[in-house]
């Protein structure tokens, strides 16, 4: 029973350390700005784009609970977007609409 226990508490732990893979796009009036391939880690906050002025990271808060945080500092604005993502192919994304500006910062969780 101790040897079910112990091996119970290795999959349970090797399960939520495993990192997201996500496919990340920064499009600027619908142009595609930047793009990269990020994996997360539980609590760590990972540079998704870093590009004149728009800087973004993608934070994995809980086990499949994602944040985009993103910063345009010629607006000094911050945006901010969550969901929960469970499965390959469902994406989160950050959007910024002004007279001026579209921004649209996604990342979408890779198969």
């Amino acid at each position: 029973m101790k040897l079910l226990f112990i091996i119970y508490s290795l999959v349970l732990t090797g399960a939520s350390s495993q990192a997201a893979t996500f496919n990340c796009q920064l499009l600027i009036n619908g142009n595609l700005k930047q793009e990269m391939e990020v994996q997360t880690k539980l609590n760590s906050k990972i540079r998704i784009v870093s590009t004149g002025d728009v800087t973004g990271y993608l934070v994995e808060k809980d086990h499949n609970l994602f944040v985009i945080e993103s910063f345009l500092a010629s607006s000094e604005v911050r945006i901010y977007a969550e969901a929960t993502l469970k499965s390959a192919g469902e994406k989160l994304t950050s959007s910024l609409w002004s007279r001026d500006l579209l921004m649209d910062l996604t990342c979408t969780e890779a198969h």
